[in-house]
């Protein structure tokens, strides 16, 4: 917005001290940045001098325009096109195609994937490669010409993969085997799974712990297998109670109670 105060203007402040236009203006901006309220007098002129010359209250003291900004849309688009141009140029800076960063944000999660692993660690592996060689040529090769003769044996700044395909192949191999539901019980007897625990630092039960959980295990396994077996023998033998006319309901309720241990004979 734009405030417009008479040039010459004085008024009386808080503190009793006559401000001019500027500070009228300051004062005005800092109270409303605050949230806060503000008065000013209507006029510009005295009341006495407007009722000599009425045409003088046309004069406001204060008069405030807004800037009408119009459709910022279009404005908001361009900036944000803006900003993604610098970023792609940032990452190009670096040697690095722009989508293996940017990717990830457009496409589906296996396309965001392709391009953030597949091409971004080739891509890191390729400029590894090319810092190792402009090293060799700039620094290793002039220290071999410069202590020993051109006959000396070549050395040779190799770059170490950032990422082993044969190992990755594997792993997704193994991770195959144990989610399929055929495979997956066998391939996870040949696991040791305490030297896996302790890879991803997950806390462990100690031996008297362990023990003491395998055989509540054990106990409520057996327990599960007697009911089921139970179960059974009246389920076989429900239509033999229906000829005899016994309440097969009511025998299987009490067998179940024998079997628990909560009713004796």
């Amino acid at each position: 917005m734009m405030m417009s105060i008479p040039k010459g203007m004085t008024l009386e402040g808080p503190n009793g001290q006559p401000m001019t236009a500027p500070m009228i203006a300051n004062h005005m901006a800092n109270i409303a940045a605050s949230c806060n309220v503000f008065t000013v007098p209507r006029f510009a002129c005295s009341l006495e001098a407007i009722e000599r010359n009425p045409e003088l209250a046309k004069i406001n003291m204060v008069d405030v325009k807004e800037f009408n900004w119009g459709d910022m849309g279009p404005f908001i688009l361009s900036m944000l096109s803006r900003l993604d141009h610098c970023y792609k140029n940032m990452i190009r800076s670096w040697l690095h195609p722009e989508r293996e960063s940017t990717e990830g944000k457009f496409g589906t999660k296996a396309e965001s994937g392709t391009q953030g692993q597949a091409i971004g660690v080739r891509d890191c592996e390729a400029t590894h490669a090319g810092l190792c060689q402009q090293w060799d040529d700039q620094v290793t090769a002039t220290w071999r010409l410069t202590n020993y003769s051109k006959d000396a044996p070549t050395i040779k700044c190799v770059a170490a993969p950032l990422a082993d395909q044969q190992q990755e192949f594997l792993q997704g191999v193994a991770d195959a085997l144990i989610v399929d539901r055929n495979t997956g019980p066998l391939t996870q007897t040949y696991i040791n799974k305490p030297k896996l625990l302790e890879r991803v630092e997950i806390p462990q039960n100690t031996p008297e712990e362990q023990q003491v959980e395998e055989a509540e295990i054990k106990a409520q396994q057996q327990q599960e297998q007697q009911t089921q077996q139970a179960n059974q023998k009246v389920s076989a033998s429900a239509d033999r109670f229906e000829q005899m006319g016994i309440d097969k309901t009511a025998v299987m309720a009490r067998l179940s109670r024998r079997v628990n241990g909560n009713e004796r004979h």
